[in-house]
């Protein structure tokens, strides 16, 4: 074989190489567009999840928890396939808005970590039921490179469906590098210094942040605390209630009256007034009411407010940190 004909040939192979090279490297690319973009939808009770820890492991930024899709809400049986790929999404809170031609709003686009699963033990303990949600754990990974970890505010999103197109928007975030269990932008410091309330703020878990109903939630250990300013709507000739509904993977624990008019929450609300700790606590300008976390059953979600003459006057949802033992 002559030269110039080998040449030709080794020209065509590297020809062949370089469009399989660059297939390969567009068809990754546009995989990873498909995994990291998402139609926002809003959380809701069909999940539980928690994110525990946010670390820096060298050039990487890692988050460590779990999360899982219930099999079964309100004791109504769901179909959930156990086979899907858990994808998680680092979406910047603070992007501009990208339009479609209509005028319809393109799907939301993150950053997105390498998720590897594992088992939780204690999770599974803590939330036992008839259903095994054991392979629950994970660990995700992604390159600090690619977000401003100092200055960002990112909210992480679910996607049961790696490559599907729906993404579940949490109440968790990471912001200026910390985990934030409320958006940013709705956080307000509250005047606590030299009061009892000083450790709750400082060493618990906002939860709730509701500066236009003047309300917030903390979580302390194992009790929480709704922490109200002197705006607050109090209604002075009858109380007022506070709305704490619980949602649970032990309906059978729950108490009997309860299951028995079909209601499969739990609740611990009542009259503020009732459960209030400022005559007995140093609250500084705020009044407190306090309850403790359920032991008796397994707790996926939180609902609270204060509902009147048949509207809801404030509500949020929200998930507690979970404590195992």
């Amino acid at each position: 074989m002559k030269k110039n004909d080998i040449l030709k040939i080794v020209a065509r192979i590297a020809v062949i190489l370089v469009i399989i090279i660059v297939f390969v490297l567009i068809n990754d690319q546009i995989q990873y567009n498909r995994r990291s973009s998402f139609i926002p939808k809003n959380d809701n009770s069909n999940f539980a999840y928690q994110i525990e820890d946010l670390s820096v492991d060298g050039d990487e930024i890692v988050v460590t928890g779990w999360f899982f899709e219930l099999k079964s809400v309100a004791n109504i049986p769901r179909e959930v396939d156990d086979n899907n790929v858990l994808g998680i999404v680092l979406y910047d809170i603070n992007a501009v808005e990208e339009k479609n031609i209509d005028g319809t709003d393109k799907p939301k686009k993150g950053r997105l970590f390498t998720v590897e699963r594992m088992a939780r033990s204690d999770v599974y303990q803590y939330f036992k039921c008839d259903y095994d949600y054991s392979k629950c754990g994970f660990v995700g990974r992604l390159k600090k490179s690619e977000i401003d970890l100092e200055n960002g505010d990112y909210q992480i999103v679910f996607k049961t469906e790696v490559e599907g197109e729906l993404g579940y928007k949490s109440d968790i975030y990471i912001s200026k590098g910390k985990l934030m269990f409320v958006n940013p932008s709705d956080v307000r410091e509250l005047d606590v210094q030299g009061t009892d309330l000083a450790p709750i703020v400082n060493n618990g878990y906002c939860l709730v942040s509701y500066p236009e109903h003047h309300v917030y939630v903390y979580q302390y250990e194992k009790k929480l605390y709704w922490i109200v300013d002197g705006e607050y709507p109090f209604n002075e000739s009858e109380g007022t209630v506070i709305q704490c509904q619980l949602d649970t993977t032990q309906f059978e624990r729950l108490p009997k009256n309860l299951t028995e008019n079909g209601r499969y929450r739990g609740s611990i609300g009542g009259k503020f007034e009732n459960g209030e700790l400022t005559n007995e606590m140093n609250c500084g300008p705020y009044r407190v009411f306090a309850r403790d976390i359920p032991k008796e059953y397994s707790i996926t979600r939180i609902e609270t407010g204060s509902y009147e003459d048949g509207k809801w006057i404030w509500q949020r949802y929200f998930r507690p940190m979970f404590l195992y033992k």
